[in-house]
């Protein structure tokens, strides 16, 4: 079958969507399916995702409404750190507003239309698959599918004006929510990568969601890996809300030597902190390429995972997506922060959780990780190809239940 997916995080530009769509894609295509693939270049992210996938790929034009905040943050520091508006210091009020007022849907509203004109390019599909963050690609999509009466699956790997992490100014709020809702009701199937929001969308929308998980390809995690005495990684973002006082409390109380690496681009105020306290024992190297991210997390004795407060939003909804990474390199997984939700579930029942809520019971952990023993059934339920494969499924109960395509499929 022939599936058209669009979205606007792709390899090589680095970021959690990107590594699931192209290791997605790279399992469909080994399944014998063509899938053709309508992105963006985010000038603001680094090419470090070194994923092949094969695909036939067609890069959308964009209006770059980031020009300016990144001329203001410097290019090179977005690259690295992001857009954390706490570098605008008192003038954070100004960044907030400029995303509320261009941001609307989102800052690639630029890329739909030249995204759309892309899609029509192409080869008919079977089926159109778009994937968000950015919801523009699901507008898109929409306006794509239901022009050529092809099925279309809407996928969400984070809430779109349900996220509890944005909010929109009224009244432009009830605008697009009502834009949402009226968009993704005309979708074949909606799915989502954690259970908590699609318990949220379910509600909201009245229909049916399908959760299907991020995950991990096996063949990153082949071969033997020496694990190094003392190491200690943490991948990817940390939030201002992370209880990274915690970790630095819990860091002078260890009576032996380690090293600690944080590997990602925004790391809140953690910098500044590490600074604070001296900064002994903690390396922050910025973003690393995918490949040495991954060596680092199975070189580690154990690794870090921050949760949120069981009190935060975020909580019931975010499930990281290195989270499945760390379970695949089958290093024990230090959790800092509440023991309850979807996350903390996760990584409990892969037998790799150390929870830890006091800084004594960190310097404990970090003195000595226990042996743990991981779960194989619940690691391999998270390899991406029996993730494309429920894809595929999807895709067939679309063709089944109508809106156009020619094609049949492969199993």
């Amino acid at each position: 079958m022939h599936v058209l997916l669009i979205t606007w995080y792709f390899p090589p530009y680095q970021s959690a969507g990107a590594s699931r769509l192209g290791q997605l894609t790279k399992y469909l295509r080994l399944a014998g399916h063509r899938v053709s693939v309508v992105t963006g270049r985010p000038s603001d992210l680094p090419s470090l995702t070194d994923i092949v996938t094969a695909a036939e790929i067609h890069y959308a034009a964009n209006i770059d409404l980031n020009a300016v905040p990144r001329s203001v943050l410097g290019k090179s520091s977005v690259r690295e750190h992001g857009y954390e508006l706490s570098r605008l210091g008192r003038f954070q009020w100004l960044g907030r507003a400029y995303k509320q007022l261009m941001h609307f849907p989102d800052a690639q509203v630029g890329w739909i239309v030249p995204a759309l004109l892309s899609a029509r390019r192409i080869d008919r599909p079977d089926v159109v698959l778009s994937s968000s963050p950015a919801p523009s690609a699901h507008i898109a999509a929409g306006l794509f599918a239901r022009s050529r009466h092809i099925p279309w699956i809407a996928e969400y790997r984070d809430l779109w004006t349900d996220g509890p992490a944005f909010r929109r100014w009224w009244p432009a709020r009830p605008l697009e929510n009502g834009i949402e809702a009226a968009l993704i009701r005309r979708a074949s199937i909606v799915t989502t990568t954690t259970k908590g929001m699609a318990e949220i969308l379910s509600a909201r929308l009245g229909r049916r969601v399908e959760h299907i998980p991020n995950g991990f390809d096996p063949e990153d995690f082949t071969g033997a890996v020496t694990t190094e005495p003392g190491l200690f990684a943490h991948t990817g973002t940390v939030y201002v809300t992370f209880d990274t006082s915690l970790l630095l409390r819990a860091l002078p109380l260890v009576r032996r030597p380690i090293r600690m690496v944080f590997a990602g681009r925004n790391l809140a105020d953690l910098p500044q902190k590490v600074r604070d306290r001296g900064g002994t024992g903690v390396d922050l190297v910025g973003p690393l390429e995918r490949s040495m991210a991954i060596g680092l997390m199975r070189r580690a004795e154990a690794n870090l995972l921050f949760l949120w407060d069981r009190k935060h939003r975020l909580a019931h909804v975010n499930v990281t997506q290195k989270l499945y990474e760390y379970i695949a390199a089958g290093r024990p997984i230090i959790v800092i922060g509440h023991d309850q939700g979807e996350a903390a579930t996760i990584v409990r029942d892969s037998g790799l959780a150390i929870f830890v809520r006091t800084a004594e019971e960190l310097a404990r952990a970090l003195e000595h990780v226990p042996p743990l023993t991981p779960d194989p059934d619940v690691i391999r339920r998270y390899e991406y190809q029996r993730l494309a494969a429920r894809f595929v499924d999807l895709f067939d109960q679309a063709l089944r239940n109508g809106g156009g395509g020619t094609g049949t499929l492969s199993k």
